[in-house]
């Protein structure tokens, strides 16, 4: 299975007073915009998605959404879940993937340090896991050959949003 993970864009300041609840926090213009190019980055990859999971928080499902639009992904590919929620346990996503076929491509938008602390431990299977922080909008793909993971996960790349923009310029100058 191929596993994207994609730290949601930026998003409004914690504690901005117009902003109590956390888990409504927007995406800002600037975010929506990053999320976007970082989306074309996907496209520049040549990535194919069969499935779109998204952290219930407003940040996340913006982000997820704008990725399945320019992917041009179907709204049934595109699923919320709980599973990703800030602090949820890694079992939990875990126990959720288990069902997919093992060569399906999933993304996960999520959040931090959760997304980084799963690829980590995917990576090292199992405690300590690596330490590799994701930036806002960073995507991640790495590689297993079952769920839940009877082994180590393979590591295709770790692209900051600056490298997935890049990409596109790339693409276009061939």
């Amino acid at each position: 299975m191929k596993l994207y993970l994609m730290r949601h864009g930026v998003a409004a300041l914690r504690g901005d007073p117009a902003w109590p609840d956390d888990r409504e926090r927007p995406l800002t213009d600037d975010g929506q915009r990053k999320v976007r190019q970082a989306a074309r980055g996907l496209l520049a990859l040549d990535v194919r998605l069969d499935l779109v999971l998204t952290s219930p928080l407003l940040r996340a499902r913006q982000t997820a959404s704008t990725v399945a639009k320019v992917l041009g992904l179907r709204a049934s590919q595109l699923r919320e879940t709980g599973a990703l929620r800030p602090g949820e346990p890694l079992d939990v996503i875990l126990r959720e993937l288990a069902p997919e076929p093992p060569q399906s491509a999933v993304l996960l938008v999520g959040h931090e340090p959760d997304l980084s602390h799963l690829a980590g431990v995917l990576l090292a299977g199992g405690e300590p896991p690596i330490d590799m922080p994701f930036k806002k909008a960073c995507l991640c793909l790495v590689e297993v050959r079952n769920m839940p993971p009877s082994e180590r996960a393979t590591l295709h790349f770790l692209l900051q949003p600056a490298q997935l923009r890049a990409l596109v310029d790339l693409k276009r100058a061939r």
